[in-house]
This record gives structure tokens, sequence and C-alpha cells, in this order.
């Protein structure tokens, strides 16, 4: 089964999608079908029905299933025949039949869909475990946002409408199709999808790399463009590309996505191009040249097409809330900026009893912090006296922010450790120190590691006793708890990962020694999982480091450039996607040496207001 080919699934429900007959009595969902839907709609792959039963009935039962009903598109139920049902769902979504996939319990239907639909892909129920593990292996583009599922919904809507037009041609000129033409073509990603995917109105059907793409964007010897569409029904986003041989007026790419079918805009952009040299590999749905009348189509501009974005960006901007949550890396440029907006900061801080407080910030403990009740932190603060209440509390998910910056050093720094009845974890202090060693007590004995916490041969021992050392966090342990995260946030705020360097301080201690390597290899596999995800951006420290003399003593620390490059590349982040204006001062600028002092006085101050009230106990 190619999954990545697949970009709908069709699923008969009784004995399938769930277990039972419905019309007979009691059925019972199955939650790996339940969890497969949703993984699938994850993926930008869609769900549909083609089931013999009572429309009524099933709409009932699956609505009342956490709304389960909204996560199908163009569902057919009735007590038909399915093979000629199977082939309309893929007209009607303008899909050809090698990228849909039928699963059922009958033979029978299985067999009749392939009569209908001699290229469908189909699976029998027995082995729907083969799809389970086919979508676990999924390499393309996630759509967490469910986007593309809106876009079927707007299409379901227009085939109602459609089939209530005197005409095609005044259905067409009803729906005030209108056009923005990219000559920048922003969305490079967008366009290497296309290139890959598209099929029936991918008229050469040249498969090329992002490389190869990006030489024709950069050249002048090539007009370029991509193509985004809207009609009343909805946004359609970027839906088609060309590439134009300038000196020879000879097309090399010239496609269109299938959402768009039969709307003409590639015939429109045909006639606008006057017609130039196009050799047509393999069939296509849609003659690019045509006599119709196409002036339905308007070509409006970015301001037009995008007013909406961009007026909601503008609002964001003047009450734009952004969470830095992380240790000293954000903290060393959060000072350097201003004017962004709501500022929130979830940074290391000492706690109560003079320890510094930082486990809040490792990705274990921000899932943790979800699930761990007020009984539970106690019960690990008994075992792990070291800990504090706060290394399990943070406003990440119980707050809305349009940006969080989000540093990766607590993840691949902390040496985690594994309670050995619960399976709770918690992370503290550098991995090359592990507290279950009896080789390092004497270390945090005396303080020589500097945590400040008045560690004793039998709080050691004890914590020995009761957890685990398992070093630092697995990269796929880290993969999957950042994914998690990034599905707990809203999908319109942004998420931007701060990865540690890949390059190796000449000056490391004991703490930082290694940390490169472990670096380059959690950043690859970040890197790859959010590689496709629009509301996901990456800041890698290595690219502001140039020589040694951008460390301060260790991989982890930077000097006051890199820093503010650092803030340069965070402040154009904040801008482009709020139209704020984030503005970066010069670390040793007169306006910075006062916010330091100030900062300076603000710590002392507070740092006495905590002993007083831990004397006092208020």
């Amino acid at each position: 089964m190619l999954i990545d080919s697949i970009k709908l699934v069709i699923w008969d429900l009784d004995d399938t999608f769930w277990q039972g007959t419905i019309s007979e009595g009691d059925i019972s969902l199955v939650p790996d079908n339940v969890q497969a839907v949703q993984d699938l709609l994850d993926r930008g792959i869609m769900n549909s029905i083609c089931s013999k039963n009572d429309f009524g009935v099933v709409h009932a039962f699956l609505s009342q299933q956490g709304n389960l009903w909204e996560r199908f598109v163009f569902p057919s139920i009735n007590w038909e025949a399915k093979g000629y049902r199977i082939r309309k769902i893929i007209e009607d979504m303008n899909l050809r039949p090698t990228n849909v996939l039928f699963i059922d319990d009958n033979e029978a239907n299985l067999n009749e869909a392939r009569f209908y639909c001699p290229d469908i892909q189909i699976l029998p129920a027995s082995r729907l475990s083969e799809l389970y593990t086919a979508i676990e292996s999924y390499k393309g583009k996630m759509d967490f946002a469910h986007s593309r599922l809106e876009r079927y919904r707007v299409l379901e809507t227009k085939q109602v409408a459609m089939s209530k037009a005197e005409s095609n041609l005044a259905f067409l000129k009803a729906s005030d199709i209108r056009v923005y033409i990219d000559h920048k073509c922003q969305d490079v990603d967008r366009i290497v999808e296309l290139v890959g995917r598209t099929n029936q109105l991918n008229y050469t059907k040249l498969r090329q790399s992002r490389d190869e793409l990006l030489s024709y964007l950069k050249s002048d010897e090539y007009d370029t463009a991509s193509i985004y569409a809207k009609d009343s029904y909805g946004d359609y986003g970027c839906i088609g590309f060309y590439c134009l041989e300038k000196k020879e007026q000879s097309l090399i790419h010239f496609l269109f996505s299938c959402r768009t079918l039969g709307m003409g805009i590639e015939q429109w952009v045909y006639q606008r191009l006057s017609s130039p040299t196009l050799k047509v590999v393999g069939q296509v749905a849609n003659p690019a040249e045509t006599s119709e009348d196409r002036s339905y189509i308007r070509d409006i501009s970015y301001e037009e097409f995008f007013a909406k974005s961009i007026a909601e960006k503008k609002d964001r901007g003047s009450t734009c809330s952004i969470l830095f949550k992380g240790p000293c890396d954000l903290e060393a440029i959060v000072p350097l900026m201003e004017n962004m907006g709501k500022v929130k900061t979830e940074f290391n801080y000492i706690g109560d009893n003079d320890t510094t407080v930082a486990g809040f910030n490792h990705s274990a403990h921000i899932l943790e912090s979800l699930t761990l009740s007020d009984t539970d932190i106690e019960t690990i603060i008994q075992d792990a006296p070291f800990m504090d209440p706060g290394d399990f509390k943070t406003n990440l998910f119980s707050e809305h922010y349009d940006i969080v910056f989000y540093s990766l050093l607590p993840d691949e720094h902390q040496g985690v450790y594994k309670n050995k009845n619960t399976g709770w974890k918690i992370s503290y202090n550098s991995l090359n120190y592990s507290l279950t060693d009896p080789k390092k007590w004497e270390k945090y004995i005396t303080g020589d590691y500097e945590n400040n916490y008045p560690f004793t041969e039998d709080i050691l021992r004890n914590f020995s006793d009761k957890y685990q050392f398992i070093g630092g966090l697995d990269k796929k342990d880290v993969v999957q708890n950042l994914k998690a995260i990034r599905e707990k946030l809203p999908q319109d705020t942004l998420l931007v990962l701060m990865l540690g360097s890949e390059i190796e301080s000449e000056v490391n201690n004991e703490e930082f020694a290694n940390s490169a390597p472990r670096h380059i290899e959690i950043n690859n596999a970040v890197k790859e999982l959010f590689k496709n995800q629009d509301n996901v951006e990456i800041i890698n420290m290595t690219d502001f480091i140039t020589s040694q003399d951008c460390f301060n003593g260790c991989t982890n620390h930077f000097s006051k450039k890199v820093y503010f490059e650092i803030a340069q590349r965070a402040a154009a982040i904040i801008n482009t996607y709020t139209h704020a204006n984030a503005v970066v001062y010069e670390p040793d600028s007169w306006h910075m040496k006062v916010k330091r002092r100030m900062a300076k006085f603000k710590h002392s101050f507070d740092k006495r207001v905590r002993k007083l009230k831990a004397k006092w106990g208020k």
C-alpha cells in the first residue's frame, strides 16, 4: 500500500468501520479505525463512506460519537449497489481511482469497485492493520489545521449548487472566480508538492526536485508563477504553477490542482500566456486550449486576494501575544527586542529553596503538566526533594499566544530519570551528571555541580532506589513530545523552535561535553518532522556560528554578537507573522545598558522578597 499516493479512503461501515450491523441492533466502534480517520485527516487524506444502510440512522449515530460524522466527506449511504456509487464519489471529488483506497469486509463489494474503477486500491477489512502501519510510514506534508478537509467541504457545497443551476456556464459565471498570479512564487513548498503530486491537470508531468525548481525561479530566462484561486464558495489557496522558457516560448511546467477541476482556470491562464508551446505528456482531464469563453474569471491583486488575512495580521500586530519559553538562549535575546506586543516569558528561575527551577521547560515535563495531579507532584518531590512544584507548571496551554518561541536546549542537555513503578519522567541538571551514579555523588554533595541544593548521600541513595537514569531524552521521544505539543497548541499559533548548536565549543567543561553530536541527531529529527508544516518555524543556532569566538564558555552559551543576530531573526519572524514592529538594539548600546541595570536591580529585589517570604512563611 503506497500511503503517500492515497488522497481518499472510502470506508464500508458494518463489520468494517465498526463491529456489528447497525440495522440489526447494537454495534461498537473500533477505536483503531476512529484513530485512523483522525490520523488520515492530519495527513491531508480524506475519508468518505460507501455503505448499504439507512442514511438517517448512520448520520444520527456518527453525529453522537464526538461529531465523528464531520470527519467524512461525500458520504454515500443507501441500499443501492456500491460500484457505481464509489465511481461517483471519486468523480465528484475530482480524483483519480489510483489515488483512492476502498475498504470493505465483503469480497464481492471489493470486486465490484474494481469493475467500475479498475485502478482503485482495495483492502479487505481483515487486513486493516496494514492501513494503520502505512499511516505511520507517511512522509508527506501534515495538515493538522484540516485545511484540505475544509476545501472538500466547499466542493460538497458547490456540487449541490451546481446541480440546481440551469447550465454549467451559468453556474461558473455566478461563482465569482478570482485568480491571483504570484510571479514571486513565495510558497516554494507548495510548488514542490504540486509538481510531485498532481496528475489530472499536470500537462508536462515533469517531476523535479526542489533544487531543480529553485533554479528556474532564480533565473531570468524563465517566466514562473504560482496561481491562487477563490470564488464565492471558498478560498482554494495555491492551486497551480507554470514555468515558461522565455526565448522559445515553451512551457516546461503547466499544472493545476484537481480541486479546481471544471472551473476553467487552466484554460484562462493558457490564454493569458498567449497559448505558448505545450507538449502534453500522457492523459489530462481537460485540454489547455479552448474556444470557450473564460471571461467570467477575474485577475485580482495580492492586496485584494489576501485582504482578509492582511487585516487579521494587522490586528494581531496591535494585540500580539508572544511566549518565550526556555533557558539562557531565549533569556539573552528578549531584552534586546522591543515593540513586540504583549510578551510573556517562562525562563529558568530561582525557587524558594535557592535552586534553579528548569524542569518546566523540558518537553517531558510540559506534557506531564497536563496529567499530573498535585498529589502526584507531591509524591515526586518526596522522592526527589531537589525538584520544585514549579518544575511541573506551565501556561503554555492555558493561554492563547500568536507565537511561541520554544528552546530545545533542555531536551538536548538535561538528564532524564524514570520512576521504576509509575513511569513518570523527570529531568534534572546535565545528562553528564547522573544522580544515580555513586561516582558522581561526592560532587553533588560538595556542590561542585553548581546546583545549590544541600544533597546528602541518603537523599541520593533513596532517589536511586526509586528512579532509573535513562540519559538524555531519546530523539524519538523528543519528536513525539514536540508533535504532541504542536497538536495541543491552537493551529493559528506559530511555534518557533530554537535548536542547539551543531558545532562544538573547544572550551566545554564536563557539563556540556559532547553536546554537538547530540544536537545534530535531535535537530535532524526535528527538521524532518516539521519540514512541511506551515505553523512551525525553526531557528538553528548553528546558522549564527562562524568561529570559536561565537561561543562564551561552552556550546550552549554565545557571544553578544550571536545573541544580537538571533534576536534579529526572531524579530523578523514576529514582524512577518503579526505585522508588529519589533526592533532590536545592539547589546552595548546606551539603551541596553540602562535596561540591564534595571533588570539587575529587579532581580536582586525579587530575590530578597522571596527570602523574606520564606523566612516569615508568607
